[in-house]
């Protein structure tokens, strides 16, 4: 593995579109390059404990029925699993950053955020049709512009006391598409 400045550095979509099942990544490696996994299925990996960064695409398009980052992880960049086709993801404590547009438009069915996690950003979810579940912890102070749009199959969204909506500029709502049988507690 390459390193910069002695630490390890994937190349950008190293593993994208192969059918490797499994992967060690080596001790020392911080983050996770640019669209690692994008396009994979079912990879076995083991990661570092020195893992602490996911970069944006790592796993677009990717497929999994269960998915859990592990508890070094404290950022999610953006589109991490943009059109991933995941059944249930778990996002640790340890994150407490999530950028914007990490599930949008993929095929997961269950989201589970850890309470390290304060805002649920921009289309996070955005057009995820088949999402069914969002556990949202205690600990979310805001949801943001769009970040549930067209997730029709959600029936059901628990949102803790307290939270703020940004709708940003704009005078569309976070829950466009929703229809008469979904709920919002």
């Amino acid at each position: 593995v390459p390193k910069k400045d002695g630490v390890p550095t994937l190349p950008t979509y190293m593993f994208q579109n192969s059918t490797i099942e499994k992967v060690v990544l080596p001790e020392g490696l911080v983050t996770l390059a640019t669209g690692t996994f994008a396009g994979c299925k079912n990879v076995d990996i083991t990661y570092p404990a020195s893992l602490t960064t996911i970069e944006r695409y790592a796993f677009q398009a990717y497929e999994a029925e269960t998915f859990t980052f592990p508890s070094t992880v404290t950022t999610l960049d953006y589109y991490v699993f943009e059109s991933a086709k995941v059944g249930t993801v778990t996002i640790p404590d340890t994150v407490t950053k999530m950028g914007d547009q990490v599930f949008k438009l993929s095929a997961v069915r269950k989201v589970v955020l850890g309470k390290g996690i304060t805002v649920v950003g921009m289309m996070t979810f955005l057009d995820c049709h088949e999402l069914e579940e969002v556990v949202l912890p205690d600990t979310i102070k805001e949801i943001e512009y769009k970040s549930f749009w067209n997730t029709t199959k959600l029936k059901k969204l628990v949102i803790p006391a307290g939270v703020v909506f940004n709708t940003g500029t704009s005078s569309e709502s976070l829950f466009d598409g929703w229809t008469e049988d979904q709920t919002i507690y």
